[in-house]
């Protein structure tokens, strides 16, 4: 028989090995810090995981709620109190589900990865889902029921509108083609950290395809990775799905999760028409073009008496293909402008806090 946390603290020395045996993870990356999350000027940030592998929480929704619970612990509360447990206890198992990875790796190693729009939606949306979906699972390895009497009867908040129906959509479908529980492919992606997880959901599709079979060998991280670019695309707008009126962020999230499905499925099929009609993948149109300009540029730039090496760096730059580095890449950017007509200039960049 398991023995309930005997106090708030008690409860915060077990979060973390708690979610361990409920998520199945290998580990998890927190370092027993705590500490209250930032102020923002419009809404509140209930946790948070942050890369140093402290965890964060918001004193008014889930620590204060927390504390209470103890303060009352084994009398029957009115559901607006058990409401607020449930829901504290949602973002405990939330952030501690961030911090938790595969062997020999760490939740901070999706640090950059996790830049990409398409990776933190999946990481938000899945961590979301399947914290939401499981949470009586958290709160019986704890035995808080003892705690709480009646936590596990009323029925909590689900956050991340625009990011969590996607995952579970995206999921469901991947378990109709897998075989796999829609719950297990959740929980699969769970436990890995932000930079692992498109590949895990990856990975049941082309399985699922049988792409592992028709496709050449040599070929078969390529296939992987364009099934896995399709199914992303459509989860990078997630994040304007919260510029909508709340009552349709959910339906569209969802919509969108079902999209990038049909999306690596349209590709799933290409790459099996392109198999069986030319005997493996075939270099994309980008990809012929780059290699066009680059033999143009080389030429026109050796006819110049310039540095063929020096010239191939500015066919790529010229192409978009590949970065450059060093005094080569100042060199090679002004040998572009006089080989280019002049146009306008383009920038991109973009950064996203991890709350």
């Amino acid at each position: 028989m398991s023995i309930p946390p005997s106090s708030y603290d008690d409860l915060m020395a077990q979060q973390h090995t708690a979610a361990v045996e409920v998520t199945g993870a290998h580990h998890s990356n927190w370092n027993g810090k705590m500490g209250p999350t930032r102020k923002v000027e419009n809404g509140v940030i209930l946790g948070t995981a942050s890369w140093d592998s402290g965890v964060l929480y918001d004193d008014k929704y889930v620590t204060g709620p927390l504390k209470e619970m103890f303060e009352h612990k084994g009398v029957q509360q009115e559901q607006a109190k058990l409401l607020a447990y449930r829901n504290a206890l949602k973002t405990v198992l939330h952030e501690n589900s961030h911090m938790t990875s595969a062997e020999g790796t760490t939740h901070a190693d999706a640090m950059h990865a996790f830049q990409q729009p398409p990776v933190r939606a999946l990481e938000e949306g899945v961590t979301e889902a399947w914290s939401y979906a499981n949470l009586d699972q958290y709160i019986d390895k704890l035995d808080l029921e003892k705690i709480a009497p009646g936590i596990k009867e009323v029925q909590g908040r689900q956050s991340y509108p625009q990011f969590a129906p996607a995952a579970n959509a995206l999921a469901n479908r991947i378990g109709e083609v897998s075989g796999v529980d829609s719950n297990e492919v959740l929980r699969r992606m769970n436990v890995v950290n932000g930079a692992e997880k498109w590949p895990i959901a990856t990975k049941l599709v082309t399985d699922a395809a049988g792409l592992d079979k028709i496709v050449p060998p040599a070929q078969l991280a390529e296939a992987t990775q364009r099934v896995e670019q399709a199914m992303q695309a459509p989860f990078g707008t997630l994040a304007d799905v919260s510029k909508l009126p709340a009552d349709q962020q959910r339906p569209r999230s969802a919509e969108i999760g079902n999209e990038a499905f049909d999306a690596g499925q349209k590709e799933i099929a290409a790459i099996k028409q392109e198999v069986a009609t030319t005997g493996g993948l075939q270099p994309k149109v980008a990809e012929v073009t780059a290699q066009t300009d680059g033999k143009k540029a080389e030429a026109t730039a050796q006819t110049a008496g310039a540095d063929p090496k020096l010239a191939h760096a500015m066919a790529m730059a010229n192409s978009g293909t590949a970065p450059l580095q060093g005094v080569q890449a100042g060199a090679a950017s002004q040998a572009a402008v006089a080989a280019k007509p002049a146009g306008p200039a383009v920038g991109r960049g973009q950064g996203l806090d991890r709350d």
